[in-house]
């Protein structure tokens, strides 16, 4: 590892990501985005306390109405207009009919860190509401603070410094602004890889099946680093033998305790159209429909400038591998994230960009490692060298 960089940099570097870190506050907490999701997010937090879902809907669409601009509630009320669009319908009925509005909680429910702290937030006075993009601007902010960590000691200040701008390109900074627990999977995924940089097996091994309860599709990042550190680690092989276990347990336990549809189902409800009665009705999803989807989705992939900046990164990368063994932390780093990239797209082939930050930056960090140490061998090459040279003059 080469020597740690001075006080000065080391001062400016974490200067520049506590003003990223606090731009995702400050975006959380004063220009939030009101998306749809918060309806289920706000019914699967009071849910804790409150088991009839009619009270559940009365109670939501109450909160909503008193904290959102009247054109922002109507927008996801759709109360006094219908309106147009694919999921104009949709949120009409799951306002208006309780037995629609309870179907769509599994779809929330298993998120149970995130709704889990929405409620506790909650109980101790905040507006539920804000609650839901507050933690989303935490979340990224602590996210932020953990990068610094893992990178400050490995790489130059020069390349610790693109990696906030980076993360802003990918989308960090809106993750804060979503009623969503995608700035909390961002913080875990953050968290995982200082851990996993940190080689701080005893918490990674806590910390893998403890991040499916925020969401439990980064089990497509997990189960990789798990089957790496499996691998790479013979000492711990109980241990990460465990921790896979339990990752499994989470995830089918999550999954079957809240009564979620399944894949077929979710994929048509975000795909192809707004589903109302996905427990009572599931939709039928044929062959045909998932390869169509596919086949749009591809196409709208290889238009989008973030994912050919994101497949850029991985030239670049694979340029720089050279001598470096597929067992390197920066080149299993590398592979999670692909993994997670290629396994998300295809279950959901359409490109919502608030799903890709975390393994996009991600990427860019073990990019910017594999240069470190692909320039640091190349530096003792040449030291061996001109020692040799001495040597054989003397």
């Amino acid at each position: 590892m080469p020597a740690a960089p001075g006080f000065p940099a080391r001062l400016a570097t974490f200067c520049l990501y506590l003003a990223f870190a606090g731009a995702a506050l400050w975006l959380s907490i004063y220009r939030p985005f009101h998306n749809w999701d918060v309806v289920g997010y706000i019914a699967a937090a009071k849910s804790f306390e409150q088991p009839d879902n009619a009270a559940l809907q009365a109670f939501t669409y109450a909160e909503l109405r008193t904290v959102l601009p009247a054109e922002l509630y109507e927008d996801i009320a759709r109360e006094r207009n219908l309106g147009t669009g694919p999921g104009a319908l949709y949120r009409r009925t799951v306002n208006t009919n309780p037995a629609a509005f309870a179907e769509q909680l599994p779809y929330y429910r298993i998120r149970p860190l995130y709704v889990g702290l929405i409620y506790l937030l909650y109980k101790a006075g905040v507006d539920i509401e804000f609650a839901t993009h507050l933690i989303s601007g935490i979340a990224v902010a602590l996210a932020l603070l953990v990068l610094y960590l893992t990178v400050i000691r490995r790489l130059h200040p020069a390349l610790a410094c693109l990696l906030p701008p980076l993360a802003w390109m990918f989308g960090a900074l809106d993750l804060a602004r979503f009623s969503t627990p995608d700035g909390l999977a961002f913080f875990a995924v953050l968290l995982i890889v200082y851990w996993f940089a940190q080689r701080r097996i005893g918490w990674l091994c806590v910390a893998l099946p403890i991040s499916l309860c925020v969401r439990t599709d980064l089990i497509l990042f997990t189960a990789p680093l798990l089957l790496a550190l499996f691998a790479t680690e013979p000492k711990h092989r109980r241990w990460i033998a465990l921790s896979g276990a339990a990752s499994l347990l989470a995830y089918a336990g999550i999954l079957t305790h809240y009564h979620h549809p399944g894949w077929a189902t979710l994929f048509y409800f975000n795909v192809i159209a707004r589903w109302i009665y996905p427990l009572s009705n599931p939709p039928t999803l044929t062959l045909q429909d998932y390869l169509t989807a596919l086949a749009n989705g591809t196409i709208a992939l290889l238009a989008d400038k973030i994912f050919l900046a994101y497949l850029g990164m991985v030239v670049l990368a694979a340029c720089w591998l050279r001598k470096r063994a597929l067992t390197s932390a920066p080149v299993i780093l590398l592979l999670a994230a692909a993994a997670h990239i290629v396994g998300r797209f295809l279950a959901l082939p359409f490109m919502w960009e608030r799903f890709f930050p975390a393994p996009y930056t991600v990427t860019a960090l073990a990019l910017f490692w594999l240069i470190r140490d692909a320039r640091a061998d190349a530096d003792q090459s040449r030291t061996s060298g001109v020692a040799f040279s001495a040597a054989e003059s003397s």
